[in-house]
């Protein structure tokens, strides 16, 4: 085996050397992970935040970070059909109701760092073999990061769209090609456009206010008061939501959430509402996850929310709950519903986990999550030293996933969000993942997972693990470390009395005693400066750096690294945006942090994620993908070919079979062959 990796190591030097490039290879997940052990749940595939049913074969399905994926075979296989430059989120999708080669598409990245930015409304009019902006367009920079919620085309006035962002709704009379704002509002958090099939001028637009059209959008009304008169306690709403019935004229269904969660039925087209629920907790409506669709005939309404079930007697308000937790249960369903679709008899339904399609007459969700819809969003991976493809990696709300034996796992002992991971260097089967900001531990390989958090340190999601002279540490709220050999945890960070979660961490290979951290909150305040933070004696003395590098005053790092030979040199990451001309994305000290060079460079403009170094190679990943530049060049390039320009979440390096390796935030796992310039 070693004389075959060397084979190949050889080969792949000499085709370097005339003048091919490494190409990137996709890991996957590629379809919906299997349980590892009995009793597990077959768990999804990845985040699904919206989807347009064309037929019952042709579907679209929506990443909030990674495009528009397209399938015309019921699910079976899937294909990312965004030909865009980047990959960008999609908020919403649109097929024309007249045209449907036409798709609009609601742009907007979202990933777990609380950035938010689209690039405004996509159209395509080939059924998605190629794209163009529209006239809602947008650049995102430090004073625009503006996500398109909603796309909507009039359903009988074919050149009519409307679109809305948070604080403004825009109507386009000519398929997109201009627009105008015909309503702003600045705290609306508009998240939903409906045209009453009814009545061709009667539009209705909707987030944490309910206002109605009858003229097309000229003239608006409010018509939150009226809703607010039968709620216990009207105290505002985070968000309303609203479907019409296609059977029935005038026939409406209201989901709010509020201090608690209602849903009110109108038959006067919302002039007045009738409480069914004031209190659907069953459902778990919220700001995030509320859809709702009338199905058979009306006669019932499907409410979407974290979990999903429906109202059987729009009269009484009967609830039933149409899915289960339970993996072994044949109506098992992801939780957090994104949206709801009703088509010809089958309800479909986007998920934290994928898409499912109700069947019901069996009572059962058929999960159409078929090969090629790779989206699973990764906060970062994990290597094995001794098995190169034993990959551990924690994903959003897809709990940590295993590539094993060349199959991938689902480790839903661990539900919910995942995190960072890591190995043990010498046991095999010994590992840690993060859940949901906590960590745990197995020593056996994932059969059992056991809590191994500090006292104290539950933090952000990717809250991370790095390893050091026989010594785990874990940073969150604070640095925590732990002798491998004696098992108990030190805070060495108490002394600061630390306010905020951390954003990055590293130590220095030479010596692990010598490391930095940063902060995540990105502003100063009065009474709480500090941000950045060196020690060179293991945490007895942390000295207090931030005002060496001023732009920390109004940006966060999002990763510190330093040189394998030289504690002096450190490099920060930098997140969120910062103007065109200021490209404030990477920063590097020569002096143990007393002064900063930005070497940015011709990085893209987008915020940069994470960084790793390797033979005289700096990696830096970004939104938009993975750059690196040879030291002492002036300028980043693209590693290998056919990586997707995506969120890069992590980077990492296998000795053993000579690999780089990157966790995306959107389209799984990638590697290809490490070779030095």
């Amino acid at each position: 085996m070693h004389k075959l990796i060397t084979l190949i190591c050889l080969f792949f030097f000499i085709g370097l050397a005339n003048g091919q490039i490494p190409a990137w290879e996709h890991l996957g997940p590629f379809k919906q992970t299997v349980p590892m052990y009995s009793g597990e749940s077959p768990h999804g595939i990845g985040k699904v935040q919206c989807l347009a049913v064309k037929s019952k074969r042709v579907i679209y399905a929506g990443s909030n970070t990674s495009g528009i994926y397209k399938t015309k075979n019921k699910g079976k296989t899937w294909k990312n059909i965004l030909d865009y430059n980047h990959l960008i989120g999609v908020q919403d999708i649109e097929v024309h109701p007249k045209k449907k080669r036409t798709i609009f598409i609601a742009t907007g990245t979202n990933p777990y760092n609380n950035k938010n930015y689209g690039i405004g409304v996509l159209k395509s009019t080939n059924a998605g073999r190629t794209w163009k902006k529209t006239g809602l367009s947008f650049t995102p920079d430090e004073f625009n990061q503006t996500i398109v919620r909603k796309v909507k085309v009039h359903p009988s006035l074919k050149n009519i769209v409307y679109a809305c962002t948070d604080d403004k709704i825009y109507k386009s009379n000519d398929l997109g090609e201009t627009w105008k704002v015909f309503l702003e509002s600045k705290k609306a958090n508009f998240r939903d456009i409906e045209i009453n099939p009814f009545s061709d001028s009667n539009i209705h637009v909707l987030g944490r206010f309910w206002y109605f059209s009858n003229d097309l959008g000229e003239n608006w009304e409010d018509n939150t008061t009226e809703i607010s008169k039968g709620m216990d306690s009207p105290a505002g709403f985070g968000r309303i939501e609203l479907t019409f019935s296609l059977n029935q004229e005038d026939l409406l269904a209201v989901g709010m959430k509020s201090q608690g969660n209602s849903i009110a039925i109108s038959i006067d087209g919302g002039k007045t509402v009738s409480y069914l629920n004031r209190k659907v907790n069953s459902f778990r409506i919220d700001e995030h996850t509320m859809s709702l669709e009338f199905i058979n005939d009306s006669k019932e309404l499907v409410v979407g929310g974290v979990r999903i079930g429906k109202v059987k007697n729009l009269v009484t308000g009967d609830i039933e709950v149409m899915g289960s937790r339970e993996g072994n249960s044949s109506n098992f369903i992801h939780d957090d519903i994104r949206e709801l679709q009703y088509y010809k008899g089958l309800l479909y339904a986007a998920n934290d986990g994928g898409i499912a399609a109700w069947d019901e007459e069996e009572k059962s969700w058929d999960h159409i999550t078929g090969k090629g819809l790779a989206i699973t969003q990764f906060y970062g991976i994990s290597n094995n030293n001794t098995d190169p493809y034993f990959l551990l990696g924690g994903t959003q709300d897809m709990s940590s996933q295993m590539l094993k034996d060349g199959e991938w796992y689902n480790q839903t002992k661990l539900y919910g969000d995942g995190g960072k991971a890591f190995h043990h260097p010498e046991k095999f089967n010994e590992l840690w993942s993060v859940r949901s900001g906590v960590l745990f531990h197995s020593t056996d390989t994932a059969k059992t997972w056991k809590w191994d958090s500090p006292r104290g340190s539950r933090g952000p999601f990717n809250s991370g693990i790095k390893y050091g002279d026989g010594y785990l540490y874990y940073y969150s709220t604070n640095v925590f470390k732990k002798n491998l050999s004696l098992g108990k945890w030190t805070n060495t960070t108490k002394s600061l009395n630390l306010r905020r979660n951390l954003s990055a961490f590293d130590l220095f290979k030479g010596n692990p005693n010598i490391q930095i951290f940063s902060e995540e909150e990105p502003l100063y305040n009065k009474d709480y400066k500090g941000k950045l933070f060196l020690t060179r004696d293991g945490g007895d003395v942390w000295e207090d750096i931030t005002a060496y590098l001023p732009v920390l005053a109004w940006m966060q790092v999002t990763d510190l690294l330093f040189h394998p030979t030289d504690s002096n040199q450190i490099w920060a990451s930098i997140g969120l945006f910062h103007g065109a001309e200021k490209k404030d994305k990477l920063y590097h000290t020569l002096d143990g942090g007393k002064t900063w060079k930005n070497v940015s460079s011709n990085l893209p403009s987008y915020p940069t994620t994470c960084l790793f170094y390797k033979d005289d190679l700096l990696f830096v990943g970004t939104d938009i993908g993975l750059y690196y530049m040879k030291i002492g060049d002036a300028n980043f390039k693209e590693y290998g070919e056919n990586l997707p320009k995506v969120y890069i979440s992590e980077i990492l390096y296998n000795e053993k079979v000579n690999k780089l390796r990157v966790a995306t935030f959107g389209m799984g796992l990638w590697e290809v062959d490490f070779i030095k310039e």
